[in-house]
């Protein structure tokens, strides 16, 4: 069957039942993570978002049309709006659920990968202007399950992406305590048995980074580094070579390191004690 089979493609969203001084929520693009979560919680009054604005209704999907913004997933289910009713970015298409149809399992759909893949193939418009038209939604294809099936399929899906956030949130938290502790040991140091100097107890001075304790001494990269240099950005294509001066770009940072994944080579030439490395987004020594 159809998508449109089973949901309603930039439906009309009656308002009438609200004045115009009640709240609505509001949803921008930025308030839309690439992994289909709503991460604000803005509201507006009616209005000052009828006009010039998305509407949508709580349990809508709001998938994004617009390019890059749709290759890199951005959309998610409403749910919990402000009087039911919510206003948005004009980049968005919402997709109602027919009756009967489960909210998260016509959701699960738009965020399917191979969905995306294809819409990137019917975009229309200008370059950097390019958008999903509403008729692919509507005629894309997908199995005839059933409504048990599509109840159970949104289960397990759902249940994956709720143990998926809660791994990221221990994660973060796990991120946030190595960057305090990371913090503390800086700055505090420890003592003979290896605990966090107390700066109650210990002597600690005031100095421009914070209290440290009174034998520590503030120094300067300069006098710890071997040497500092600069990188020159230029044209690198003529620099490519298959062995010589490993090039570090950009996507070599990680937040693990350096990574030798698709490391390229170039030709070094000194210049002023510095050397000369290219890339289309920069360089290092």
């Amino acid at each position: 069957m159809k998508l449109q089979d089973i949901a309603d493609i930039d439906p009309q969203t009656e308002t009438s039942r609200l004045a115009p001084t009640d709240l609505v929520s509001f949803i921008p693009m930025s308030d839309v993570s690439d992994d289909g979560r709503w991460l604000g919680s803005q509201r507006r009054t009616l209005l000052t978002v009828r006009s010039g604005y998305t509407a949508f209704r709580d349990g809508d999907i709001l998938f994004a049309k617009i390019t890059p913004c749709m290759e890199n997933g951005k959309g998610c289910l409403a749910v919990g709006l402000a009087n039911g009713i919510g206003f948005g970015s004009t980049e968005f298409h919402v997709l109602r659920p027919k009756p009967g149809v489960p909210a998260s399992y016509l959701f699960q759909w738009t965020k399917f990968e191979e969905l995306r893949r294809r819409a990137v193939n019917a975009m229309t418009g200008s370059a950097g202007q390019q958008r999903v038209p509403a008729e692919f939604l509507r005629s894309y294809s997908i199995p005839d399950h059933s409504v048990n099936e599509q109840r159970a399929i949104a289960r397990v899906l759902d249940a994956a992406d709720h143990r998926i956030q809660q791994l990221e949130a221990l994660l973060a938290k796990s991120i946030r305590v190595n960057l305090g502790i990371t913090t503390e040991l800086l700055t505090r140091g420890v003592d003979a048995q290896g605990r966090l100097r107390d700066p109650a107890k210990d002597g600690f001075t005031s100095s421009p980074i914070g209290a440290l304790p009174d034998e520590w001494a503030l120094s300067t990269l300069k006098l710890v580094c071997q040497k500092i240099g600069v990188g020159i950005a230029t044209s690198c294509s003529a620099y490519f070579i298959d062995k010589g001066v490993p090039l570090i770009r950009n996507q070599n940072i990680t937040k693990d390191g350096v990574s030798d994944h698709d490391l390229i080579h170039i030709t070094a030439v000194r210049l002023s004690d510095k050397v000369l490395a290219a890339s289309n987004s920069c360089a290092t020594s």
